[in-house]
C-alpha cells in the first residue's frame, strides 16, 4: 500500500515537474511565437500620419495625450510623466530630457524583458532596421522620426 502511494505521488511529480520545464523552456518563445503570429504591418496605422500610404483613411483623429507609435514592432501606447514608477505603467519619458518640440535628445524608455511583449514595451526593439520610422505624438503635434543607426548602450 504505501509504495502504490509512493508511486502515486512520483508520478504527480513528474508531471509538474515536466510541465514546470516546459513552461520555463517555452517563456522566451512564446513571445516571439505570438509576435509572428500578430505581426504590425506598417501600412495599418490607427492615427492620420505622414507615415500613412497614399489614399489612406484615418479611423481617428491626433491623439490627445502624448504617444510613441512603432508600426513595425507593434508598439502603440501613453508616453507617461512622472517618477520612476511612472515606468510600471509603460512608455515613460525621462525627466530632465528634451522633448520634440523642444529638439534635442528626448529620452523615452520602457520595459523589455520583465514584462511579456504588447504594445507598450521595447520587446521586439531589435527587429528595427535602419530606415524604420516611427511616430512620437506630442502636445497635438506629429513628429517622425526613422532610424539611422543601430547600437547599444550599456548601462
Amino acid at each position: 500500500m504505501y509504495l502504490k502511494g509512493l508511486k502515486y505521488t512520483n508520478l504527480i511529480l513528474s508531471f509538474i515537474v515536466f510541465f514546470l520545464g516546459m513552461y520555463i523552456t517555452l517563456m522566451p518563445v512564446i513571445p516571439e511565437i505570438k509576435f509572428s503570429v500578430t505581426k504590425a504591418k506598417a501600412d495599418e496605422y490607427v492615427y492620420p500620419t505622414k507615415l500613412a500610404p497614399i489614399g489612406f483613411i484615418p479611423e481617428k483623429g491626433l491623439p490627445k495625450e502624448n504617444r510613441l507609435v512603432i508600426p513595425q514592432i507593434g508598439v502603440d501606447g501613453e508616453i507617461n510623466e512622472g517618477d520612476r514608477e511612472a515606468l510600471d505603467l509603460g512608455l515613460w519619458h525621462r525627466p530632465g530630457t528634451s522633448n520634440p518640440v523642444i529638439g534635442g535628445n528626448t529620452v523615452i524608455v520602457a520595459h523589455r524583458f520583465l514584462y511579456s511583449s504588447g504594445p507598450i514595451t521595447f520587446y521586439h526593439l531589435d527587429k528595427m532596421k535602419i530606415g524604420d520610422e516611427f511616430s512620437i505624438y506630442w502636445e497635438g503635434e506629429e513628429y517622425v522620426y526613422k532610424v539611422f543607426d543601430i547600437f547599444e548602450v550599456n548601462p
